[in-house]
Order: structure tokens, then sequence, then C-alpha cells
């Protein structure tokens, strides 16, 4: 959820409205976790339009190609597709994908304070202003310029 806040947020302060048309949900369980499987629903109707898809996490985005690639749809031609934590998935022949790098071990660390801080203090404690951590685009062909 508060990757959806940060993504609706950075929307609003560059004048964009978060469109829900956009924005597809999706659920997991321990089992799905264990098979690397999600529970996404969503038709090529949804896509009309997009020229992107911006993945939860790297297993999602891989999940979401293949099936996909089983409905004819060309990554990066027809789609561009990106995932967060970059895990460096190989999506089929040459084709790698695009993801987001951010300081695993740093948002480990942090969240290990904050639960040990609730432990301590209470369930109530906050971090007085918000934990921004450092990431960067790493660029593979799974997404293609279109200008």
């Amino acid at each position: 959820m508060r990757r959806f806040q940060g993504y609706a947020e950075t929307l609003f302060e560059v004048g964009l409205q978060v469109d829900d048309r956009h924005i597809w949900w999706f659920h997991s369980n321990h089992e799905m976790w264990i098979q690397n499987k999600y529970s996404v629903e969503y038709s090529l109707d949804d896509l009309m339009g997009c020229t992107a898809l911006v993945c939860y996490n790297d297993m999602l985005a891989e999940e979401i190609y293949h099936d996909l690639s089983q409905k004819g749809i060309r990554i990066p031609q027809d789609l561009s597709i990106v995932g967060f934590d970059n895990q460096n998935i190989k999506l089929d022949g040459d084709c790698y994908l695009t993801s987001v790098q951010h300081p695993r071990r740093k948002l480990g660390e942090t969240a290990a304070n904050l639960v040990w801080d609730m432990i301590e203090q209470g369930c109530n404690v906050a971090p007085a202003e918000p934990i921004i951590m450092p990431s960067t685009i790493v660029a593979r062909n799974s997404i293609i310029r279109r200008f």
C-alpha cells in the first residue's frame, strides 16, 4: 500500500491524477509466494492506450510478461515492462527485465529497527519524517523509447 501511496503522491506533485483504470490490484498468500505466482486479473482491453507497465516487484513482472506473451503481446515492441527489486530476471531469449534497484540491506535494517522500537516503546511509534530510500532504475531491454 505504501508503494501505491508514493505513486499517487508523485503523480499529484507533477500535476497528474491517479486513473483507477490503470491500476491492477492483486493478492497473494504463502502458497503463491512459494510458487512465485500472484492472482492478477486483467483483460487486454485494460491495456488499450498503455505503453508500459510498472509492477509491484520483479516476480509479478515476470508472471505478467509470460501471460502477455501467451496472448501475443510482444515486450518491449508492443508494451514496456518494469519491476522493482532488481533480481536481473531473464524474461525470454535476450530480453531482461528493467527494474528499480533499492538498498535491500538498508531497507531491512530500517524495518528491523522500526519493529524493535515498536516492541520497546509500543505499537504507536512512527518516524517523525518519511523514510526515503535512494533508488535507481536499471534499464535493460524490456523497455523501449517511443519518442
